[in-house]
């Protein structure tokens, strides 16, 4: 998580503004994220590209979560919220995305999504 706050704070206030001034379109990003299991495989032909990928359920619920978020935008999944300490948890509310009716498989409910507070990060 501090990662990402720190990208979008390093987007905002660092690149943004610089590209600003010279006339070059800023840069929009979108993170989801969320904390789980995840496998990490080797894809490709060894003769040809091959390379290293994380699979996994997870994988797939934080491009999910990802593609929910509004430009600029941080979203973490429950699993995530629950993991943070409570401060952490404090910098997120909750959040609706139109049309998010993910559910966990076995699970009665949807799945809850949080988006990030504003915050200052000087």
């Amino acid at each position: 998580m501090d990662c990402a706050v720190t990208m979008k704070s390093m987007v905002e206030k660092g690149i943004n503004p610089i590209f600003k001034r010279r006339n070059i379109p800023r840069l929009k990003f979108r993170i989801g994220m969320d904390s789980g299991d995840a496998l990490v495989t080797d894809i490709g032909d060894i003769s040809a590209k091959l390379h290293k990928d994380l699979i996994g359920a997870t994988i797939s619920l934080t491009t999910k979560i990802q593609s929910c978020a509004e430009e600029n935008q941080i979203v973490i999944g429950h699993t995530m919220l629950a993991n943070l300490g409570v401060h952490r948890r404090s910098l997120f509310q909750e959040y609706e995305p139109l049309g998010w009716d993910y559910s966990l498989p076995n699970a009665l409910d949807i799945y809850h999504l949080y988006e990030l507070l504003p915050i200052d990060i000087k």
